[in-house]
Parts: C-alpha cells; sequence; structure tokens
C-alpha cells in the first residue's frame, strides 16, 4: 500500500481555524446587536472589559484542539516519545512567560499597557523556544492555529477601536496607564494577543495534547493515508 504524504500543520489545523472564527464573529455580532443571553450570572455577549467571563470565549477552544490535534498526531505516527518530558517543556514554557509578567506587574507595580510590552515580548520568545522542544508538530500545528485564529482579533481590535465600538473587543480594564491615543488603546488590547495567548494556545492546547496520545496510544492500524 502506497502511503499518502502526511498533512501539514495547516491541514491539520484547518476546520477548528474556521470553527474559532465563526465563533469569534457570531459574538461581536451578538455584542453589537446589544443581545443579552444568559448562563448562570455570565451574559454570553459581554460588552465589559475582558469579556465579562463570557463562554464563547475561544480558551475553551485552546484545551479541545489542543486534544484533537494531539490525538490526530499520535493517528499519524507522531506522539512524543517521552510524554512526561514534554509536559514539563509545556510546563517551562508558561513559567517563562509568567515569571516577567509577574515582575512587571508585581515588584514594578506596572500598569495594563504600552510599557508592558517588553515584558510581554521577551517572556514569549523564551516560552516559545522553551516548549517547542515538547512536541515539534504539535507545537507547529497550534502555531499555525494560533496565528490564524489571533491575527484576526487584533485587526479586528484596529477597526472597533477607532469605530468607537461598544465592545469588549475595544475595551481596557480600568486600571490601564499610559493610554492617550485610540493607537495606545489599540496596541495595548493586542499586546496579550500577539504573545500571551499565542503562547498559551501552544503550551496548554500541547498540555491537552499529551493526555490525547497518552490515551489514545499507538495502534497497529494507523496508517498515513488514513488521515
Amino acid at each position: 500500500m502506497t502511503e499518502s504524504k502526511k498533512p501539514g500543520a495547516f491541514a491539520l489545523a484547518k476546520w477548528p481555524i474556521l470553527i474559532s472564527l465563526a465563533l469569534m464573529l457570531a459574538r461581536l455580532g451578538g455584542e453589537l446587536a446589544g443581545l443579552e443571553v444568559m448562563i448562570g450570572d455570565k451574559n454570553l455577549f459581554s460588552t465589559e472589559a475582558g469579556g465579562g467571563g463570557s463562554p464563547l470565549g475561544m480558551t475553551p477552544l485552546i484545551l479541545l484542539f489542543g486534544f484533537v490535534f494531539g490525538w490526530r498526531l499520535t493517528g499519524l505516527r507522531d506522539a512524543p516519545d517521552r510524554p512526561g518530558l514534554a509536559i514539563l517543556f509545556y510546563v517551562g514554557g508558561l513559567v517563562a512567560l509568567a515569571v516577567p509578567m509577574w515582575i512587571a506587574l508585581g515588584p514594578l507595580g506596572l500598569k495594563v499597557g504600552p510599557q508592558i510590552a517588553p515584558w510581554l515580548g521577551g517572556g514569549s520568545v523564551a516560552a516559545l523556544a522553551i516548549s517547542y522542544r515538547a512536541w515539534p508538530a504539535h507545537w507547529k500545528t497550534s502555531f499555525v492555529y494560533a496565528v490564524c485564529t489571533r491575527l484576526p482579533v487584533v485587526a479586528l481590535t484596529f477597526l472597533l477601536v477607532y469605530l468607537d465600538a461598544d465592545t469588549h473587543f475595544s475595551k481596557l480594564p480600568p486600571d490601564a496607564e499610559g493610554i492617550e491615543t485610540k493607537m495606545d488603546r489599540a496596541v495595548a488590547l493586542s499586546l496579550a494577543q500577539v504573545t500571551f495567548w499565542p503562547v498559551a494556545t501552544i503550551c496548554i492546547g500541547g498540555f491537552f495534547g499529551v493526555v490525547a496520545s497518552a490515551v489514545r496510544g499507538r495502534r497497529k492500524d494507523d496508517q498515513l493515508d488514513h488521515a
């Protein structure tokens, strides 16, 4: 039997990307329309800064699709040889991201705004380098997924800020500092989208990917042409 070519990162991430973008647009539409759909004490279409804990956020999808990527990659005969070590690298990546953030927001007393960009940026680069060693195939797929879902959020953020739209995409926390212009606000809002969230997608999603790999296991009937 002739094996087909192993699918690349974009092929694996394509449907998760489309689903995530559809959810984002549905949430934006609900916010712009002023809808109020409650689940417990949470409004699905909250316009509060940070999203108000809406269940429609993309955070749960990081866990779900991280698991899916791990399941599929294992079926394609690409699983971490040492799952425990892979998890340690993912945890190390999160630590590398969290420590500079803690220093900036804690001991240094900085507030959310452009002034924390070097801390977020430096921690993110270190975290990406560390987490890559955990499971390169999962890292690449998660990275593609993160880029293709977070960059549209950045574009929307700039547009909505300049339109003065009443959405969570365009609102900063009340204690944000150093924000004098719309450009400052858009940049500050976008910082997490290009630093924190891609790292969280890779590391947290990767952890659940390792879990998926362990649950699925390697099967004798796994074939590249079954992908």
